[in-house]
């Protein structure tokens, strides 16, 4: 079993032309085989950034020795904002003491309702390459 560990995510929102986006509503979900459990909701200040997030990730030891476990969590990350299109980038990588930064470009509304962008991450390369070496 590896211990749990510490990471840290900051999600910055804007609009296409890369201005801010204030006060949109992020929602962090943790998901497993069953379920999607909402774990973090925060807005973004007038910067268009939340504040740093801190989430789960395993022990930093897991990055120090081959396995077929990944070295960092996986999250999926919601931004809502009225006007704008829902935003959801699932599978971003919570690495164990260390920040990330989500990006998120939120693009205009163009119907009478919120349409759903979904954006997949894939897994690190560096994990792919390992687990593939290993298999």
């Amino acid at each position: 079993m590896v211990d749990i560990a510490t990471g840290y995510l900051r999600i910055e929102a804007y609009n296409t032309d890369q201005q801010p986006v204030n006060d949109a509503q992020v929602n962090i979900y943790h998901t497993d085989m069953k379920a999607e459990n909402m774990i973090y909701q925060t807005t973004t200040g007038a910067d268009g950034r939340t504040e740093d997030i801190a989430l789960d990730a395993p022990d930093i030891s897991l990055s120090m020795m081959q396995s077929n476990e990944r070295p960092y969590e996986q999250y999926h990350v919601e931004v809502i904002k009225e006007t704008f299109d829902i935003e959801e980038t699932r599978n971003v990588q919570v690495f164990p003491e260390n920040g990330s930064t989500l990006h998120v470009e939120l693009q205009p509304s163009m119907q009478d309702y919120q349409r759903r962008n979904i954006r997949i991450l894939e897994d690190h390369k560096m994990w792919l390459a390992q687990v593939n070496f290993n298999a």
